[in-house]
């Protein structure tokens, strides 16, 4: 009878360890996302784009539906594609990445995550083999279009950026 309650009360011990490190390991690999970020202008997101071998340039052509864009600078290096976009107001950048995401959820294959903060919306989604992310801060925006094979380089970028 002593041997049976040694090897439960050694099995419950286990467990609780095992239990514990799973909880400690959760906790780390969910990091606090921050309450607020700070927008960069269209110099710093020219700057770190071409540092990463983009060719930048503004774009003249503003469509219609992009309903008070003031500025579009876009950096390609195909098929990789950034862009920042700067409006009059933080609720037209939101309803922006609103559309994008709204289009998006309807597709039966997309796999999305949003983080929002106090002035930020942080969007990834990839669908098959395309990795896309909208992050506003304020009224700016970057859009990425990646494969998922790039995700990681495209990750450093927006990081670097702080969106």
């Amino acid at each position: 009878m002593n041997i049976k309650m040694s090897g439960r009360f050694i099995c419950l011990i286990l467990i609780s360890i095992i239990a514990l490190g799973v909880a400690a390991c959760s906790s780390d690999a969910k990091k606090k996302a921050p309450a607020t970020k700070t927008a960069v202008d269209s110099a710093r997101f020219v700057e770190v784009v071409e540092k990463h071998g983009f060719e930048s340039s503004e774009l003249d052509t503003r469509p219609e539906d992009f309903i008070g864009l003031e500025q579009w600078f876009a950096g390609a290096d195909e098929p990789l594609r950034i862009h920042f976009l700067v409006y009059d107001s933080a609720d037209h950048a939101q309803a922006y990445l609103d559309n994008l995401k709204s289009v998006n959820d309807k597709r039966k294959n997309a796999d999305s995550e949003i983080t929002k903060g106090d002035n930020y919306d942080y969007y990834v989604v990839t669908i098959n083999e395309t990795y896309t992310i909208v992050s506003r801060v304020d009224n700016t925006l970057i859009h990425v279009m990646a494969t998922t094979d790039t995700q990681k380089s495209m990750d450093e970028i927006i990081s670097e950026l702080g969106y």
